[in-house]
């Protein structure tokens, strides 16, 4: 399954401005159910960060991939927030993250769950971050992605 594959425009937002990894997670989940692709935003919430305060989920290249496996749907649930300023999402590198990917699955999709955070981690691997810097378009960040994609997965 590609990223892409999970991606529109409604699930982008670019150019955001926080002061923490809680502020843009629940501005990722607001997002989502705005643009109803998530019915409880309360429960969403509490799963990624009951999650996250567990184990930072800053994977290094300027990428954090905050998730929950616990969520009920039949579809993994994607949201991609570029913050320009960085924030710490406890990378192993100590670098801030930029690209910020919230993923929501079902306990029942846990193949899917690890093999979408391993595609999203070569992604991140392989310069996303600086690839997505300075986008403002949804559309233009989905074409980025969707290069990234091709460039280095071999879809």
């Amino acid at each position: 399954m590609r990223f892409l594959d999970l991606l529109d425009e409604r699930h982008v937002l670019t150019g955001q401005t926080v002061d923490s990894k809680q502020e843009a997670i629940r501005l990722l989940v607001k997002h989502l159910g705005e643009q109803d692709l998530v019915s409880d935003t309360d429960l969403a919430l509490s799963l990624v960060m009951e999650r996250e305060n567990e184990y930072p989920t800053g994977i290094g290249g300027g990428v954090a991939i905050p998730h929950a496996n616990t969520w009920q749907t039949d579809r993994p649930v994607l949201a991609l927030g570029l913050f320009d300023q960085g924030l710490d999402f406890g990378s192993p590198e100590g670098d801030r993250a930029t690209v910020i990917i919230l993923l929501l699955t079902s306990a029942e999709m846990t193949s899917t769950h690890l093999k979408l955070l391993a595609r999203i981690s070569r992604l991140a691997k392989h310069d996303l971050a600086a690839r997505l810097k300075d986008q403002k378009d949804p559309a233009k960040v989905l074409e980025v992605v969707e290069a990234c994609e091709r460039d280095f997965l071999d879809i």
